[in-house]
């Protein structure tokens, strides 16, 4: 009988190493090949694929194992999917008191984009910010009571969006 090679979707990002294992059954010991294969992605011995350095799209590659007493081979496609890294964001909730003065920062990465679009819905009147490197610093000289959300939105030069929701919240003095 022929071994059986279960297929499979593994997802990476772009440029962080990628490795997992094929579900392969045999009743004799197997060796494995890849057909189809982007350029740098390798199988083992053991039936476990690595990729060091991954590229950008989805790949249908070809598993085939083969029995090594009885030369019989089963295949199986894994189809990876390699994403683009898309934008970060860093905030925690921000807390004051009504009339107080108000500070906190929202921080952004991206190691793919070269420009970043930033908008945020849901600031109540009063609250501003200013831009420092790959932070907004907020400001907000004398909050109102309330409960508020922050609703974050980056959109980066590959147009990947990324949204996150700051909690913003006063409490009476």
């Amino acid at each position: 009988m022929p071994p059986t090679v279960s297929s499979a979707s593994p997802q990476g990002t772009v440029g962080t190493p990628l490795s997992f294992c094929v579900d392969a059954t045999a009743t004799d010991p197997l060796s494995y090949n890849l057909k189809g294969a982007p350029p740098g992605m390798t199988i083992a011995g053991t039936g476990c694929i690595t990729w060091s350095t991954p590229t950008f799209g989805t790949f249908a590659v070809t598993v085939i194992a083969q029995d090594t007493l009885t030369g019989l081979t089963g295949s199986g496609v894994v189809t990876v999917s390699i994403v683009k890294p898309g934008p970060g964001i860093a905030a925690t909730p921000m807390t004051g008191v009504a009339g107080q003065a108000l500070t906190g920062s929202i921080a952004f990465t991206d190691s793919a984009a070269t420009v970043l679009s930033i908008s945020i819905s849901g600031v109540p009147s009063g609250l501003s910010f200013v831009v420092s490197g790959n932070m907004l610093n907020a400001n907000w000289a004398s909050p109102a009571t309330g409960t508020y959300s922050l609703q974050v939105t980056v959109v980066d030069s590959q147009k990947i969006t990324t949204t996150a929701t700051i909690p913003l919240t006063i409490s009476a003095q």
